[in-house]
């Protein structure tokens, strides 16, 4: 079988191979180098003499499955080698997987994260199982055809055929995945498609990996172009699948590159240790690589700042998938710092108060590290998990929400008269799904509208109950207008309710919400509260303390007592309510030690009072404004920085062109996903 390129990347440190499917990189104790051997032998022997590659000189990075094509990595000294596995080790080298399995993973965009375990009825395979080893991986379908889909996926640990496994159990498995899937083909009536689609090995590619800046060298991105009969099967499907794969690039090279100079240098018997990165004659002759109808030169290989969850990316996944270009991406954090202005200096400040230590913090165990022990019943395990494995931040163990129940709680005309398309509820969720949500959190009535149409794609959260804006005069309360059982009927995840703590109808919304979450666990939802106070004795001197930390703390306290699974809280913009005020029990402590003067210090009280943070706090993105993008980027950092659980933005969002709207969901997303913004 003839594989298009070999060899992908050679410099005086790293050689980088595209292995073809069928290639065992598996290694014994007694002959540790078999598989380098094995990897080199697929170059001719003249190549492998032109490019300096000697498989007694090379070190093995890491494996792939025998099945599986792309990239390999290789090190050219012990080092190096070490400094590679430790990047690997501590999920610094992003890879992106391309796929094509059967059916359509739905939602479109979204994440598994399921503990996989060896299974003991057969040596050769894992398993999904309780109790077993941590695994995470997000996926996105490309394009979709009769019987299959090709998916891009990111693995976020390296567990033993992590993509595979949790593919299989989604009910997608992998095309050729005999070992998970079964022979599948057989179904496929099209006698040419279904030679296609009977492979002999697994269609799944190693196709990209972007690597850090490790021992001076810079940033480098690596993509490995498919083999060919994975190539002819997207070319066999026709549609949309074969036009994302000639978009993408997904076509085999028709040159090689010219050899490197300090690889030429090194098969001459120079130096290997003189560089020719950013030599000009490393351009000459690119390989020719189809980009729909046109055939323009490019290089497969480029050097950018590409860190793994580490740019700012202005579409789901950065650049268009598969695209090998020349723009350079900003990093996520400098753009972050540019939304932040003159706070930036919340992203170097260090907690005085509740350190960091005595918190439970997201991340992608936290419903096994935290709700396995509690008294939540499974169905309500899976629902959360189900929401914490959907959308751009599936697998990290934080939540960005979209919440669309302002027409009643605002009215109609003060919410939606800016952008009238949110009148229909099917574009809250289109918005939802195009910004990489968690989760839609909305009415019963826009939920219920298109229930059969979404409630499978993305998790549900109903609001059940409200205030409303029509009684005049005004009034503040709470009433509930649904029951738990409608939201279950109508597919829901989860329900959410809210309770004006301080108000004088508070004791009565206290039993109403602790039946209802009662009741929607026992059904196997999660529950959500909007925990907000509500006094008019709450503004004092000219200052709200309705959003002082200490008695929005109080209320969350409150509010996780009655078993809210996520607490829903405004981020603190003062402090001292119940001293201004003069009523309560409070400490002196708090003001002076626990929760001082800085916004970080007061969102992580507001944590704290949620079991330090074993029920998970989101703060709400406010009302839309002059400068939404910035004001939601400093909300998220406060919200990270403090031990947050991530952030429920709905007018910010939806009081815009949807294109506007998706791109500030994005930029919410992109501080959870940034590594520089760390906990406080």
């Amino acid at each position: 079988m003839e594989y298009p390129v070999a060899l992908i990347f050679s410099d005086d440190r790293l050689v980088a191979f595209n292995k073809p499917p069928g290639l065992s990189l598996a290694t014994s104790r007694n002959k540790p180098d078999d598989a380098v051997s094995r990897l080199t032998e697929i170059l001719s022997q003249e190549d492998r003499k032109v490019w300096g590659v000697d498989a007694q000189s090379l070190w093995l990075v890491h494996r792939l499955d025998i099945g599986t094509s792309g990239l390999v990595l290789v090190a050219r000294d012990a080092e190096y080698h070490r400094l590679l596995v430790s990047a690997f080790a501590d999920r610094r080298i992003e890879k992106t997987y391309l796929a094509l399995v059967w059916g359509s993973p739905r939602p479109a965009v979204g994440g598994y994260a399921w503990p996989l375990a060896p299974d003991v009825r057969d040596r050769r395979r894992m398993r999904v199982a309780d109790g077993g080893k941590l695994a995470s991986s997000s996926y996105r379908v490309l394009a979709t055809a009769p019987h299959v889909s090709l998916v891009e996926l990111v693995p976020h640990t390296g567990r033993t055929h992590q993509l595979r496994v949790h593919l299989a159990h989604a009910g997608h498995p992998v095309v050729g995945d005999d070992l998970y899937g079964g022979p599948r083909h057989r179904g496929v009536r099209d006698a040419r498609l279904r030679r296609h689609l009977a492979p002999g090995h697994t269609l799944l590619h190693a196709w990209r990996l972007a690597l850090p800046a490790l021992a001076n060298q810079p940033p480098l991105v690596l993509a490995a172009p498919l083999p060919t009969d994975f190539a002819a099967a997207l070319a066999e499907l026709g549609g949309r699948i074969s036009a994302v794969a000639r978009e993408a690039g997904l076509v085999h090279l028709e040159s090689k590159p010219d050899p490197p100079p300090c690889a030429r240098r090194a098969a001459a018997g120079g130096s290997r240790g003189a560089t020719a990165r950013g030599d000009a004659s490393r351009r000459r002759n690119q390989p020719r690589v189809e980009v729909g109808e046109a055939v323009k030169d490019v290089s497969m290989v480029q050097r950018r700042f590409v860190p793994p969850r580490g740019s700012y990316r202005s579409d789901l996944w950065g650049t268009r998938a598969g695209t090998i270009g020349t723009h350079r991406e900003v990093p996520m954090i400098d753009a972050i710092r540019q939304h932040l202005g003159d706070k930036v200096g919340l992203l170097d400040y260090t907690c005085q108060g509740i350190p960091k230590s005595m918190l439970h913090l997201p991340g992608p165990d936290f419903v096994d590290r935290i709700f396995i022990p509690s008294d939540r019943p499974v169905n309500v395990l899976k629902a959360l998990s189900w929401m914490l494995g959907t959308g751009r931040l599936a697998g990290s163990g934080y939540l960005s929400i979209l919440p669309v129940d302002q027409g009643i709680e605002h009215s109609a005309a003060a919410s939606f008269a800016p952008n009238p398309i949110y009148m229909d509820g099917e574009n809250i969720i289109r918005l939802a799904m195009e910004g990489g949500c968690n989760a839609v959190a909305s009415t019963l009535g826009v939920l219920g509208s298109v229930a059969r149409r979404w409630a499978h794609r993305i998790p549900f959260i109903v609001k059940l109950n409200h205030n409303e804006t029509l009684t005049y005069p005004l009034t503040y309360d709470q009433t509930m207008y649904g029951t738990v059982e409608q939201a279950f009927n109508l597919g829901a995840a989860g329900i959410g309710a809210t309770i004006y703590f301080g108000s004088a109808e508070s004791r009565r919304q206290i039993q109403e919400v602790s039946e209802a979450f009662q009741a929607a666990h026992e059904l196997g939802m999660f529950t959500v509260l909007w925990c907000y106070t509500r006094n008019s004795a709450f503004k004092k001197d000219g200052v709200d303390y309705h959003t002082s930390a200490d008695l929005t703390g109080q209320a969350n306290h409150i509010g996780v007592t009655i078993e809210a699974d996520i607490i829903k809280q405004k981020q603190p913009e003062c402090q001292g309510g119940y001293t201004a005020v003069g009523f309560g029990h409070t400490s002196k402590l708090v003001y002076e030690k626990l929760a001082v003067n800085n916004p970080i210090e007061w969102t992580r009280w507001q944590v704290a009072n949620c079991y330090l943070g074993r029920m998970g706090m989101i703060n709400s993105g406010g009302a839309s404004g002059a400068n939404d993008l910035a004001q939601a980027v400093l909300t998220a950092v406060v919200n990270k920085r403090a031990g947050g659980m991530g952030l429920i933005s709905g007018r910010k969002a939806f009081q815009k062109p949807m294109a506007d709207g998706v791109a500030l969901l994005h930029a919410i997303q992109d501080v959870y996903l940034c590594p520089d913004v760390t906990i406080a």
